[in-house]
Formats: structure tokens, sequence, C-alpha cells
């Protein structure tokens, strides 16, 4: 319903919002100081920053995509951001430039050395953090490896953009870049709020105590850590080191939930929590797990439109006495 609402434009917001105009000394969500705390005690590993590369395929005009990016990131202007502190209190402080993208000519190789010199490339730059406190929070290269095909690579800090961010930008981008290179004005609707916007209410609300003791009896007893079967000893400090593993479900499984869904009145998402709930507990042999999901959370219709932060993560306890069946 709140879907259908916001859409028509008939939701009633649940956050007022004010639109900040100083550009210095504005707050930070929660989320946003968390990444900052984390940044303050391991400042030199090169975590939360989501990297992007994009292949571009056909006739390109650099300094026509340098003029879009300029456009885009002046229009979401939070990606100028420096976080600095005052008091043991974190702030944000935006300084707009113009962006000059740097181009990287690999054409002339062959196309092994190409492969090699674009992977050592975006290696070195998975390697490099960001200084929060002076900026900037993002770099963008273009590598050209073809006549007519380039590598546009994007590196930039979760402080200031998160995966619905990437969205904005792919769109707004593309609808910029394609109005300049048509000699076209490009409409998009004028941004009403920034994310320091909703950080200025959030910091300026009420703790909901109900919440907090909803949260403290759901996670009552729980373990903190699952006893799961690693390959290796789990160290005492987080690498930062990870990766991402690709899982492709067969059609006639993928069809087989589906319908164990629909028969049981549930969501399919509901069904694969429930599966990978039983998974973890049959390889660590216990009964009482959390799984904990990042979901988008853009509690404003005028939110949806913006770069920034706003993820919030949801634990789902998941408890089995042995004697429930699946469809329990």
């Amino acid at each position: 319903a709140d879907l259908i609402d916001s859409k028509t434009g008939m939701k009633k917001e649940s956050v007022e919002l004010i639109h900040l105009t100083t550009p210095d000394k504005l707050p930070l969500t929660q989320n946003q100081k968390r990444l900052w705390f984390i940044s303050r005690m391991e400042p030199d590993k090169p975590v939360y920053i989501i990297r992007n590369t994009f292949l571009l395929s056909g006739p390109l005009d650099t300094g026509i995509l340098e003029s879009s990016i300029n456009l885009l990131f002046k229009r979401h202007h939070i990606v100028f951001s420096a976080v600095r502190e005052e008091n043991g209190e974190p702030y944000c402080t935006i300084k707009e430039w113009d962006i000059s993208l740097p181009v990287v000519d690999l054409s002339h190789l062959s196309k092994d050395e190409r492969k090699l010199n674009l992977d050592a490339l975006l290696d070195q730059d998975s390697k490099k953090g960001f200084d929060l406190e002076n900026g900037p929070l993002f770099r963008i290269y273009l590598v050209k490896t073809d006549s007519t095909e380039y590598c546009f690579h994007l590196s930039i800090h979760h402080i200031v953009f998160d995966g619905w961010s990437q969205g904005i930008f792919i769109n707004e981008l593309s609808l910029i870049y394609n109005s300049l290179i048509s000699n076209k004005e490009f409409s998009l609707d004028p941004l009403k709020f920034q994310q320091y916007d909703y950080a200025y209410w959030e910091n300026d609300r009420t703790v909901d105590q109900l919440s907090n003791e909803f949260w403290e009896e759901t996670l009552k007893g729980c373990s903190p850590v699952i006893n799961f079967p690693y390959d290796y000893t789990r160290g005492d400090k987080n690498s930062g080191s990870g990766s991402l593993e690709t899982i492709v479900i067969p059609d006639v499984i993928a069809d087989a939930l589906k319908q164990i869904s629909k028969e049981e009145g549930t969501s399919l998402f509901t069904t694969l929590m429930t599966v990978f709930g039983i998974l973890m507990s049959r390889y660590s042999g216990e009964d009482d797990l959390n799984i904990c999901l990042p979901v988008a959370h853009r509690p404003h219709t005028e939110l949806e439109k913006v770069f920034g932060v706003f993820v919030n993560t949801i634990i789902f306890r998941f408890l089995n006495d042995g004697n429930q069946k699946f469809r329990d």
C-alpha cells in the first residue's frame, strides 16, 4: 500500500524534511557516523567503497561525458563532501569543483596486453582508500581499449553513495549525456532535499524507546557469533578482504520454490531465507542464529531521487527447535 501511495503521490510522508542551505558543518546520519567511526579506527583499510566498471561501446565524445559528469555531480553535490570532526562529533562540509576525466589509452596494445593492463589498473584502484577528512570521496577514469570501446570506472565511498544511488547515477548520466550530444536541453526535476537534510531530521528526533525495547527483547539470549566450520581460523580482526559468489538455481528448483511460496501464502524471499537458515543451522549445529540483511531505507519520496547512504540492516533471528517441519 505504501508503494502504491508513493507512486500516486497520495502517501503522507512520515518524515518532515527541512532543506539546509549552508555548505559547511552539515549533519551526518547515524549510518554515516558509523562509517566515519570505522574509517577512524582503520584509516588505511580500503573498505566501504563502491566500485563500478562500465563497458561503453560505440562512438564516445569524452568531452561531453566529462561535462555530463560535472552536471550530474553538482546536482548531487553530496559527492563533494569532506567529513571533519569538532569536539569528537563528525560533520560534513561541501565544496564543489570542476572535475577532469582522466583517459588512459590502451588501444595501441594487443588484446592480451590490454586485458593485463586493465586488470592491473582495477586491482591497483581496489587497494586504495579515501581520505574522508580532505576528500575527494570518489575516483573516476576512462580507459580506451579500442577505437570505439571504453571502460568507464567509478570508485566512491559508501558514506555518500549506496546501491540505490547506482541506479540514479546510471539513469541520470545517460540522460544528460544523450541530451548534450544531441544539443538538447535535459529535463530533470530539481532536487528538493539532500542526504544532510534527512540527517538533520534524524538527529533532531526523539529516540523510539519502544523500538529499542522490541530489539532488546527479540535478541535476548542470542549467540553473538555463529559456530561455523570455516576452512581457516577466524581472525581477531576483520581483514576487509572478501568476494562474491554467484549461485545459479536451476529452473526446475526455482519453479518448485515459487510453487511452495504460493501454496504457503508467503513470498519467495521468505522461502529462500528459510532454506538459507536451515542450511546454516546444519553447517553450524546451532538452532538459534541471526541472519542480517542490508535493505534500502528511504523514508521520504524525495529521498528516492538523491545520492546518499540510505540503508538499514535488518536482523532475522532463526529459531529451530528440531521438531518443526519446513512448511512450519
